[in-house]
């Protein structure tokens, strides 16, 4: 025979007072007991990073709300401006198009991005498409498209 298993054979034909019993039941409760004390706060710990990170993300997305301006498809966190004869966005690189019609307003830009994501809507593809920059031929520089992985969609917006 193993020893281990002589030791817990013999453990359990020791005879035991009460005293002991009680004294290791006690024991065995006060462990457990920590155990779920360690556990509940560990919780507690890891809900209030969550808290916080939510309140962080709650707070930034408010602040993004709060900015004038039509934001930026490709980012998310820039605005949409004029610049020269482009349309730029005040944080990221990428969004850069050239402007055909430079009387083109920020609520009439507004309004294409939206009625290129309502077609696509009604197209009956319930994915989210995502706006790209992409380069078009014959000069005329680059383009942002609405393009759609699960459907194909594609659609030059401005």
């Amino acid at each position: 025979r193993c020893g281990a298993s002589s030791d817990v054979h013999n453990f359990f034909d020791e005879d035991w007072d009460e005293d002991e019993l009680l004294s290791l039941e006690e024991d065995l409760l006060n462990d457990l007991a920590m155990e779920a004390e360690l556990r509940a706060e560990e919780d507690a710990r890891l809900y209030q990073e969550l808290e916080e990170q939510q309140r962080r993300e709650d707070e930034a997305l408010y602040e993004q709300h709060m900015l004038d301006g039509v934001p930026c498809p490709l980012c998310g966190f820039g605005r949409l401006e004029h610049r020269e004869s482009e349309l730029c966005c005040s944080s990221c690189i990428e969004m850069r198009v050239p402007l055909m019609d430079r009387l083109l307003t920020m609520d009439d830009i507004f309004e294409t991005l939206g009625f290129a994501e309502c077609a696509h809507r009604q197209a009956g593809c319930h994915s989210r498409p995502v706006f790209c920059i992409r380069e078009e031929g014959m000069g005329l520089g680059s383009r942002l498209f609405l393009c759609c992985e699960d459907c194909g969609w594609s659609e030059c917006t401005i």
